[in-house]
């Protein structure tokens, strides 16, 4: 009999957790549960919540399954003390897991409302590849979310992100064809373990000569990395043309070789090409060609041959099939119909700050660009901001659901972020070049290139 009245009562749950444990820590009370997909989630409420404003987090990309999160750092207890509930979840499957996550957050939102009741706002907020979920969530579902901060995101969807990547490989790949590296880093295990140590022994021996930093300068140019890459230092002076190769050289790593591998599985081939592509085009348009000109020319060569090389070359073609299977999960519109606020350092070298202002950018030319502020800070590094510097962005966006005007300039930024306890914030406006790869879902110009038969 307890048995089946124990069944009874999971099944009256409906899709609900199979699994509910309840705690009170510190004044704060925590659920921890399972939902029937094998999600975890995770809420946390401070004592007297009453139905206040609920914060949905996504976590940023992870190889492994942990334990699920609720905010990004130490800013947790900021947000509890102020009333918010929060929420993360550790998705059922690990790596690139948007097909999952997504889904997987509505179902724990459900178990939220229906163990706690209807926030008073619901926001979504995210960080790295889950500001990329949390965009998803506000784009798709909008009658479920008041709005979105998205942290240190590849908010330009991964299609973007991955032909930028991938153009950087190629290109270094075909300029220097005696190493035989493979042009993009596709092989799992073992063979994707000795694929990425044979790129970094390359890389590595190219920053050793004044040939090598130019033709990294010019791949990274591709990718956009930024040109700082070094923590301790601030950034080199635009005059200082040996700093800038260095620095370009430096940032090409992090920025160009990207786990894809667990991408093309899901995908079921190449999404990545570059048929078409006129990378002559990209260096204009890159805003560095005079620099790259006078890094080829202390190197002895010219960037104009290297960029006959490339226009010369054999290009790579993407699976159609795997191209729609991304576009369906990883591609955002840029329709944002609730405001979105991007918070990103100067300089990422993982999730550039071309894809935060580039979102922006497509928001506004469909009409959609008083939903979309980005926020930079002056800082090198991926996702490492202050606390107080997540709440100053999190208050602009508050103040926009509720009907104020934007303020999100970097005025007004720093002055509430010092109201948060950053003595010394960084908040900066910021103009970086346009993003040279976008990809929006449900655009006549989504991609801007054809797409045929993947090449080997």
């Amino acid at each position: 009999m307890r048995t089946r009245l124990l069944l009874a009562a999971l099944l009256s749950l409906g899709a609900w957790a199979a699994e509910i444990q309840a705690q009170t820590t510190d004044g704060v009370q925590v659920d921890e549960g399972r939902l029937p997909s094998g999600a975890v989630y995770r809420f946390e409420r401070p004592a007297q919540w009453q139905r206040g404003p609920l914060l949905v987090y996504s976590s940023g990309y992870s190889a492994t399954l942990g334990a699920p999160r609720t905010s990004h750092g130490e800013e947790r207890t900021a947000l509890l003390a102020q009333g918010y509930a929060l929420m993360g979840i550790t998705a059922s499957r690990p790596g690139w897991a948007l097909e999952q996550v997504v889904p997987e957050q509505l179902e724990a939102l459900d178990a939220f409302i229906k163990q706690h009741g209807q926030p008073k706002r619901t926001l979504a907020i995210g960080t790295s590849m889950g500001a990329l979920v949390s965009t998803q969530l506000v784009e798709q579902h909008p009658a479920r979310f008041d709005g979105g901060l998205l942290i240190c995101g590849s908010v330009a969807g991964t299609l973007a992100m991955m032909n930028q990547a991938f153009d950087a490989t190629w290109a270094f790949a075909t300029l220097q064809p005696e190493l035989g590296l493979p042009t993009r880093l596709h092989a799992a295990g073992d063979a994707g373990r000795q694929q990425r140590q044979a790129w970094l022994q390359a890389v590595a021996s190219a920053r050793q000569t004044p040939q090598g930093r130019a033709r990294l300068a010019l791949a990274a140019t591709l990718a956009q990395a930024p040109a700082w890459a070094d923590a301790k230092s601030p950034p080199p002076a635009l005059d200082d043309i040996d700093a800038q190769a260095a620095a370009l050289a430096q940032a090409f790593a992090p920025a160009s070789l990207l786990p894809r591998d667990d991408q093309e599985q899901r995908a079921g081939g190449n999404f990545s090409w570059n048929e078409g592509v006129d990378y002559a085009d990209l260096v204009r348009r890159s805003g560095r060609e005079n620099l790259l000109r006078a890094i080829y020319e202390r190197a002895g060569h010219k960037l104009d041959d290297d960029l006959a090389l490339l226009a010369a070359a054999p290009r790579t073609t993407a699976d159609p099939a795997a191209v729609a299977y991304m576009q369906r999960h990883y591609v955002p519109t840029a329709h944002p119909p609730k405001p979105l606020l991007t918070l990103q350092t100067t300089a990422d070298p993982l999730t550039l700050t071309e894809f935060s202002t580039a979102y922006a950018q497509a928001a506004q030319a469909a009409g959609q660009g008083e939903q979309v502020r980005t926020a930079h800070v002056r800082r090198l590094g991926h996702c490492g901001f202050e606390p107080g510097e997540v709440l100053a962005a999190l208050q602009t966006l508050e103040a926009r659901i509720a009907g104020q005007p934007w303020q999100a300039d970097a005025a007004a930024l720093n002055a509430r972020a010092r109201s948060s306890g950053v003595p010394s914030p960084a908040f900066v406006d910021h103009h970086p070049a346009p993003l040279l790869r976008p990809c929006w879902n449900q655009r006549s110009d989504r991609c801007n290139a054809p797409i045929r038969k993947s090449s080997p």
